[in-house]
Formats: C-alpha cells, structure tokens, sequence
C-alpha cells in the first residue's frame, strides 16, 4: 500500500490468525480499503470474511464461475444449487415445481416434506426440477402445527442442539431422513427441546426461495 497500487491482491491474508483477532483484522482491512479507495481482489474460503469485506463477490467452483454480485444478492439469492450451499448454512430441499403465479413471483413445489411455498426466481416453470433453499435464522421451531396463511410448516424430530452463546442452532430430523436446521437466535428465554422432541417448523414463503436443480 506504500507503493499506492492501482490494484491490490490479498490471498488469504487472516488464515493463520486466531478467530478473534481475524475478526478485528479484518475490519481494519475493510476501513483502509475504503479510506485509500484501492481496487481490492481478496481470495479466501471464508465465506463469513467474503460477505463482510465485500462489494461483489465472485464464486468460483472448479475454474467455473457459478455467480458474481453483491454479498447480499449471493446469500438470499443464489442462482444455482453449489452457491446456495457454499455461502453460508443452507437447507436444501429437493423437489419439483407444481404451479407458478408468474405476476407475483410465487410457485408452489412438491417435495418430500410436502408441498412448500417459495419465490420462485422467474427462471422456473412447471414440471422443472428445483431445489428449495431455506436459511436457518429465516425459520422457527415450537410445538404447534398450524398452518399460517403465506407459511410453510413442516414437522419432525429433534436430533442434534448446538448451543452458541447467541443462537441454539437445531438439528431437525424430517421426513425421508432430511436434517433441517433452525437458529433460535437470542435465546435467553427459550426452552431447550430434548433429543426427540417432536416439533414443527415454520418459515414464511418469502424466505424461501425456488432454484434450478
């Protein structure tokens, strides 16, 4: 940065520093960045780095590049099945899509949870193959089966809780041995579910989101 580069490569710069201190570097490296306005290329497989020192962020899988774009635009809206899952924890549902409403931008698919609403992307159409991404914190967990009008729910067994100081991470064991996880974030007065617990799950279909197979 002495040299006032015209372009500037970080390969993996904090990979060898412990969890907290990456976190401070890291904003620190953000701040100069944007204070000396040097065009960054910043390599790493930290996806929690990529998301939080990004403008755009290009996803690359086998030479291949999968998408590129905002940070924000990879984590709600992937365009295919790898990026969904490498940015971030991700439930990926398989299923195929039984109705669109094309001028909302709903659609309706079958899968083995049963029948789930989502976005749909606008590059769907019935009959296609598809697979439903759901992120943990955008679902809940309690007892009840209710249905709410634009929610989905789904039902199953508790298999795993990972408590982590600000979020109870859970395992949920549903139908044909699917493992779908759920964060219940700031849980200070939640009560932890038991190893086989039945529970139901709930997500608003605007969560949820429909993309190529």
């Amino acid at each position: 940065m002495v040299l006032n580069p015209d372009v500037l490569l970080l390969d993996e710069p904090l990979s060898n520093l412990d969890a907290k201190i990456r976190i401070q570097v890291r904003a620190e490296i953000r701040k100069l960045q944007k204070e000396l306005a040097i065009t960054t290329i910043y390599v790493t497989h930290d996806q929690e780095e990529a998301l939080t020192l990004s403008d755009r962020i290009a996803v690359v899988n086998l030479g291949q590049l999968q998408q590129i774009g905002s940070p924000r635009d990879l984590y709600e809206r992937p365009e295919n099945p790898f990026v969904a899952d490498f940015i971030g924890i991700n439930n990926l549902i398989p299923g195929e899509v039984a109705e669109i409403n094309a001028a909302d931008k709903w659609m309706k698919a079958k899968t083995k949870v049963g029948t789930l609403l989502c976005l749909g992307g606008g590059r769907l159409k019935q009959g296609d193959r598809c697979i439903i991404s759901v992120r943990p914190e955008t679902a809940s967990i309690d007892k009840s089966n209710e249905v709410e009008k634009g929610y989905n729910m789904i039902a199953g067994n508790v298999s795993f809780a990972y408590y982590m100081g600000n979020t109870i991470r859970y395992d949920v064991e549903v139908n044909s041995g699917l493992l779908f996880k759920v964060d219940v974030q700031n849980p200070w007065e939640h009560q932890l579910y038991a190893m086989g617990e039945k529970v139901c799950i709930h997500f608003p279909r605007e969560t949820a989101l429909g993309i190529p197979a």
